[in-house]
């Protein structure tokens, strides 16, 4: 399959050099598919190198950025290319003549997309060796190295036709930084570090070597002629330094407290060395001036978190006065800690549940351990405060305090621990004993403790033994799933069952105008077959969600997209399909387009991830390019559901899906695995179908039986729909509602 490549450039009032790096570009063997220019300098770009790029076969496309800061340029230049790869230059390199077509020789040879991102390697020909002593003392003040542990690319197998001409590595080399558009969209340069972003490329590698797998590939060579860089005067360089370098470890590394023991050396030998050659270099004047840039901000810092500190003790005797302890507000204060504000099952149940709380007059908050979720502005909106990133890194003993902040701050009256993660449970637990608040402690446990789960699982229930005399409620979600934690020894007493809610009045509306219309128009807006019985699959790509399942079914029910002859039911005169349809739109109260038997069927994927290349390669290996749309993630999921006749979900295990709530409760006909997370739902053959799990047959017979059977289908999702009324959303929040006073925290008007 053949890879494109778009080449991002990004220049700062060096007009010479970019028109130097463009013509490289445009001299390639193989030509970019797209060349993006983005300027974040004073002057324009050369209308006449404009014109040439035009001229060439590469499509052209230029943003201007008002403020000059390289990650924020970068950033902009990743969201404006198109192709399957981009790669990042300054405007000072120039590239060999085949560099294109071997770096899309090194994609094109990983089909399976295992490899991420590829960094060449750069030549300066024209650059001064500095002296013995200088080396010598950097590697010095480089002898504590300090970087982040997990490794993606280490542990992940390379194709064999790659084997020899990649290595793995934590560091993406400036300026000849390639990577798959993917990965770009989920991932982007700090933009905190404004400026000349000393260290910008270090802190996107390290960020990024823990998702991704990053490659160095040897033989891939161009030529970088360092030119002289808008980096600001010396003494805003020296501040630069111990500034990016605090950022960087404060934001990309995990290894806790031993990495403040490297940077301290780093800086330290820095110092040191800069301080050397004030005395007796040849550059006297740059060393002292960058000496006390570092000394200056480096006070600076001191000064910050000696002052920090000193808040923090001032907060916390204030705390344990007995007239500010534990004062009632208005309203009940709950705190929602959750791992990431990600776009899960557990974090739309959260969103949904503080709306409705809000309602009902509680105040409700959001935590996130850790920052950047996807749905970190939808948490900003709903929360009645929020914070996103308690933890600066993995082990970050800090986030107890910052924790125990929070809530004293925000006199929240309760928290909920979004499932049992180690550092949620440890950062709730041990913020809300140093808090100075009488606040009680709930676990919503998502969890699935089955016997499908791998060993890490034992690790959570051991936990949850453990904790459980230092909560107040165990809330879980199924029935199920609190009489397998009883079995596996955790207190009863303290455990409760809440169901998941389901917003009616968004996914269980009904249109005004011809259903079947309405549906059609959907389908045609979001690219769906019109002419087809469209199965809708809702899940994020995790490895017990894995589509090949599904797909193996799909490859056994399709021939080239049509349903195949082996589809159960009788052939229908005019008048049984007229009754059949008119059944099923009466019964389910969703568009019934009436589709005969033999008609195409098609297979919607929606959910992170399920337009990954993996998730194409699996497609296009059993020929369903035209029966299957990987969309991805959507918002749109009502809209998803609203056009489709059943919903089908290949999971191996579940404790409460929410997207077969809301399927059913949006009036779909339904097919999942005979686990017992579905086992509380769905009713085989009364709400919906049941397949063996892992069995590709078994589930083939399932798609089989809705698509030929269309009567099947209305009273399945009949039966679905009258289910799903006692999970309304609303019904949840008063039960949460009636937990919280069990608790001890009273109802207030």
């Amino acid at each position: 399959m053949a890879v494109t490549v778009s080449v991002i450039l990004v220049t700062h009032d060096r007009p010479a050099s970019l028109s130097r790096a463009v013509r490289s570009v445009l001299a390639q063997s193989r030509p970019a598919a797209q060349v993006v220019i983005v300027n974040d300098g004073d002057h324009e770009v050369s209308p006449d190198l404009l014109d040439e790029i035009e001229r060439s076969p590469s499509a052209l496309r230029t943003v201007h950025q008002d403020r000059p800061c390289l990650p924020a340029a970068r950033n902009a230049g990743l969201a404006a290319a198109e192709a399957d790869v981009l790669l990042l230059l300054d405007d000072d390199h120039e590239l060999p003549r085949d560099y294109l077509a071997r770096l899309a020789g090194l994609y094109e040879a990983d089909p399976e997309g295992a490899v991420d991102a590829i960094s060449g390697l750069v030549v300066e020909p024209g650059r001064a060796r500095p002296s013995r002593l200088w080396r010598t003392m950097m590697r010095a003040a480089g002898h504590l190295r300090w970087r982040p542990r997990r490794c993606v690319a280490r542990s992940r197998p390379l194709p064999e036709a790659l084997q020899g001409r990649l290595v793995a590595t934590r560091y993406l080399t400036g300026g000849a930084t390639s990577m798959r558009r993917a990965m770009a969209r989920s991932i982007g340069y700090d933009e905190g570090l404004g400026g000349y972003a000393l260290g910008e490329d270090r802190e996107f590698s390290y960020r990024a070597t823990r998702r991704f797998a990053i490659y160095q590939a040897p033989g891939l060579l161009m030529v970088h002629h360092g030119e002289p860089s808008q980096r600001p005067d010396d003494r805003t360089y020296g501040r630069m330094i111990v500034r990016n370098y605090l950022r960087l470890a404060s934001r990309a590394i995990e290894e806790g407290c031993g990495k403040w023991v490297a940077v301290g050396w780093n800086l330290a030998g820095l110092a040191l060395a800069h301080a050397a050659f004030a005395i007796g270099g040849r550059r006297r004047r740059y060393h002292w001036d960058v000496l006390c840039g570092m000394a200056a901000q480096a006070i600076a810092e001191c000064g910050l978190r000696i002052a920090e500190f000193g808040w923090r003790v001032a907060d916390l005797r204030a705390s344990f006065n007995p007239q500010s302890a534990f004062r009632h507000t208005q309203s009940p204060r709950v705190l929602l800690l959750l791992s990431r504000f990600d776009s899960g099952g557990a974090e739309r149940i959260a969103l949904d549940l503080m709306g409705r709380l809000g309602e009902r007059g509680a105040a409700v908050g959001a935590a996130a351990m850790y920052g950047g979720g996807q749905w970190s502005d939808r948490f900003a909106r709903a929360a009645a405060f929020c914070c996103d990133g308690l933890a600066r890194g993995r082990w970050d003993a800090w986030s107890i305090a910052r924790t125990a902040r929070l809530i004293h701050r925000e006199r929240v009256d309760a928290v909920v621990i979004v499932d049992a993660v180690k550092n949620a449970m440890l950062a709730g637990m041990w913020g809300a004993a140093l808090s100075g608040r009488a606040v009680r402690l709930l676990l919503w446990c998502h969890a699935c403790p089955g016997h499908q789960l791998s060993g890490r699982m034992g690790g959570f229930v051991g936990r949850l033994r453990r904790t459980a005399g230092r909560l107040d409620r165990i809330v879980c979600v199924a029935a199920w799933q609190r009489r397998e934690l009883e079995r596996l020894g955790v207190a009863g007493e303290k455990m409760t069952v809440i169901s998941n809610g389901v917003d009616l009045e968004r996914f269980g509306r009904r249109h005004d105008e011809d259903a079947r219309t309405g549906a059609l128009r959907t389908r045609r807006e979001l690219g769906l077959p019109q002419e087809a019985f469209v199965l809708v699959q809702v899940a994020n790509y995790w490895p017990e969600k894995d589509p090949a399942w599904l797909l193996d079914a799909m490859a056994m029910v399709t021939g080239g997209g049509e349903v195949c002859s082996a589809a159960v039911g009788r052939p229908q005169t005019a008048n049984d399909q007229e009754a059949a349809d008119a059944s099923a739109g009466k019964a389910h109260g969703k568009p019934s387009v009436g589709f005969q038997h033999g008609t195409h069927l098609h297979l919607a994927l929606v959910g992170r991830g399920m337009d990954s290349p993996a998730v194409k390669q699996a497609i296009a290996a059993r020929g369903l390019e035209d029966a299957v749309t990987p969309a991805g993630y959507r918002d749109d999921v009502p809209a998803w559901l609203g056009a489709a006749d059943a919903f089908v979900l290949a999971s191996a295990h579940e404790t409460q899906s929410l997207a077969a709530m809301e399927a059913m409760a949006a009036g779909l006909p339904v097919i999942v695995a005979d686990i017992p997370g579905f086992g509380d739902l769905v009713e085989h053959e009364r709400t919906g179908l049941k397949c063996r799990p892992g069995d590709a047959d078994d589930l083939a017979d399932c798609i089989r039986r809705l698509a030929g059977d269309r009567q099947l289908c209305g009273r399945l999702a009949a039966a679905a729909r009258d289910v799903a009324q006692d999970w309304d959303v609303r019904l949840a929040a008063d039960r949460w509602l009636a937990v919280l006073g069990d608790a001890g925290i009273p109802a207030r008007d």
